[in-house]
């Protein structure tokens, strides 16, 4: 329940979207492997561009030593993953509910 890009996750008060990896636009689909969690912050700022040049602005804007390529990596990785829905809905009982637990940013 965190950013893929920039790591704020609902704890730090962010609030979570989905990204299109390949954006809709360009035919991107909302397969489980098109999309990853993100921060409005990064969603809307994202737009079009593809995901190495958006983890470039990310790396810059972060200024805390996490690189493009880092980031890069961890997108990529997410989008592999499999979904463990039980681990999921077992994550969100805990934190009171998806809703609860954006709405609150626990």
């Amino acid at each position: 329940m965190a950013c893929c890009w920039c790591g704020d996750s609902v704890e730090d008060g962010a609030k979570l979207t989905l990204d299109h990896c390949k954006p809709h636009s360009k035919g991107g689909s909302n397969g489980a492997e098109n999309l990853v969690t993100a921060c409005m912050r990064c969603n809307s700022s994202r737009g079009t561009r593809s995901l190495a040049a958006f983890a470039k602005a990310v790396a810059g804007y972060l200024n805390h030593g996490v690189t493009a390529e880092l980031i890069l990596r961890h997108v990529t990785r997410t989008r592999k993953r499999t979904l463990r829905k039980d681990e999921a809905k077992a994550l969100i009982a805990r934190r009171g509910g998806f809703a609860n637990a954006v709405r609150e940013g626990r």
